[in-house]
C-alpha cells in the first residue's frame, strides 16, 4: 500500500495504538511506511506491522470496551520482557530524527512504550488528537473515530491494531487539511 501526505518529509513513519488496563500495557500494535519516490513524488510503501498482546490481568470494564478476554490473553498474549525484546527488534535502526511516531494521544502512548523499556527517546512525535483540535478548530468529536469518520473513512474500533489503521487515515486527513489551508 502507497500513501501520499502533503508536506511530509520524515524517512519513517510509525502508526500506532496501545491498549491498557490499569496504566499496564496489554496490545501494542504498530504500522511503519517507508518514504520511496514514486516518478518524482515523494510517497510511503509499508514496511510492516506487528501487534503484541501481553500477558496482564484484565478487568470486567477493559473487557467490554475492547473485547479482549483474560481467556484470549492466557492464549495469545507474552509476557513483557518478551515483548519489549521484540519491539526493540522490530524498531531496530529507527530510533532516530527521520523517524517520526504517530498516535492519537501520544504522550501516553509513548509513555507506556518507554515504561516497558521500548526506545523511542530520539523519534519525533506527533499527535492526531492534539492536530485535529487545532487543524479543525474545535473542542469536541475530536476522537479518533470521529477524525476518520470526517475524512470518508469508517472506522471501526476498540483495538490497538484497528485504531494503528485509523490513526493512518487520521493522520493523512489531517496532513491534507493543513496543506489545503496554508
Amino acid at each position: 500500500m502507497l500513501l501520499y501526505i502533503p508536506n511530509e518529509k520524515h524517512k519513517n513513519l510509525i502508526f500506532f495504538d496501545t491498549e491498557f488496563n490499569d496504566r499496564k500495557l496489554v496490545q501494542v500494535s504498530m504500522i511503519i511506511y517507508e518514504s520511496i519516490e514514486v516518478q518524482d513524488v515523494h510517497t510511503y510503501l509499508l514496511k510492516g506491522s506487528i501487534n503484541l498482546y501481553i500477558q496482564t490481568p484484565v478487568n470486567r470494564f477493559f473487557t467490554e470496551y475492547t473485547g479482549i478476554t483474560s481467556a484470549f490473553l492466557d492464549k495469545n498474549a507474552i509476557e513483557e520482557a518478551e515483548a519489549k525484546e521484540i519491539l526493540n527488534e522490530f524498531l531496530k535502526g529507527l530510533n532516530n530524527d527521520t523517524t517520526l511516531l504517530v498516535a492519537h494521544g501520544v504522550k501516553q502512548d509513548a509513555d507506556l512504550l518507554t515504561t516497558l523499556g521500548v526506545d523511542i527517546s530520539y523519534m519525533e512525535k506527533y499527535c492526531t488528537y492534539n492536530a485535529a483540535k487545532r487543524l479543525l478548530d474545535r473542542d469536541k468529536n475530536l476522537r479518533l473515530i470521529d477524525v476518520c469518520n470526517e475524512s470518508g473513512y469508517f472506522a471501526e474500533q476498540h483495538d490497538a491494531y484497528s485504531d494503528a489503521k485509523n490513526v493512518v487515515h487520521a493522520y493523512s486527513y489531517l496532513k491534507l487539511v493543513e496543506a489545503m489551508s496554508k
